[in-house]
């Protein structure tokens, strides 16, 4: 499913709690970690949902938004701004997602979308429970990772050792390499795992993530018959993230080819 789909249909759920409101159009609040260029895809995605419904601004619905221009710090304090402003409920979505859900002084709805496990960041119990009066999506799909291990021993049999680089800081990205690791021990395929990680800090999200990245002392490409970027990219996500990673992933393995 395409990332415009899964906004869409969680703009559907937010409107679903409304169809019987009638005291008043509701207000949306929307905050993103990110700045307004870097969320327009996600809430152009997010009003295609709910005009499917029927909610459209001014008539039907209010949608108030507010960034945090990457200083993930202020998120808490939009969070007080939104519920001050009268929201009925809280989407948000990358990188805010774990303040915003754990926040003590919410008492709204949220709903969020992001690429991390829940799991593991504490904001649910397992994928059918969602915890602090939350719930959302996660585009995070480890088990893809095995697969296409295995497409490429099905296309490439010769393969026997493959470079994997990933974002350690990523929250799940121990599930993708547990995933990656039993398939290549099934297919005696051996894995070299190496790490991405920030150099200094960086004010804010740069266009690409190659300038916040660097490749750990060790890597000898060359000694791989592949190279396998698993969810390399900037601990600090922006609301475009999932429309520009082919073209950071794409400009990685140029990175690293430059260094052959």
């Amino acid at each position: 499913m395409q990332r415009r789909n899964f906004l869409a249909t969680l703009g559907l759920a937010i409107a679903a709690p409304w169809s019987a409101l009638a005291a008043r159009p509701p207000r949306i609040g929307f905050l993103s970690g990110g700045d307004e260029n870097g969320a327009e895809s996600f809430v152009t995605a997010m009003r295609d949902g709910l005009q499917a419904e029927g909610y459209t601004e001014p008539g039907t619905m209010t949608l108030d938004r507010v960034y945090a221009d990457y200083a993930l710090d202020k998120v808490p304090t939009l969070v007080a701004e939104l519920q001050r402003r009268g929201a009925d409920l809280i989407v948000t979505h990358a990188a805010a997602t774990p303040i915003v859900v754990q926040d003590k002084e919410r008492l709204v709805p949220a709903i969020y979308e992001f690429s991390a496990d829940p799991i593991e960041v504490g904001i649910a119990t397992d994928l059918a429970h969602p915890l602090f009066n939350a719930t959302g999506v996660t585009l995070m799909k480890a088990e893809l990772n095995g697969k296409r291990l295995e497409f490429l021993h099905e296309l490439a049999p010769s393969v026997r050792r493959v470079a994997v680089i990933g974002n350690p800081l990523h929250q799940g990205e121990a599930n993708e390499r547990a995933d990656l690791s039993a398939k290549a021990k099934e297919l005696r395929i051996q894995l070299d795992f190496f790490t991405t990680h920030r150099h200094g800090e960086p004010g804010r999200h740069c266009s690409s993530a190659i300038d916040h990245l660097e490749i750990d002392d060790g890597f000898q490409p060359d000694a791989a018959d592949l190279l396998h970027v698993l969810h390399a990219g900037n601990a600090m996500h922006d609301g475009a993230e999932d429309d520009r990673r082919d073209d950071h992933l794409n400009r990685l393995d140029k990175h690293v080819a430059e260094r052959l």
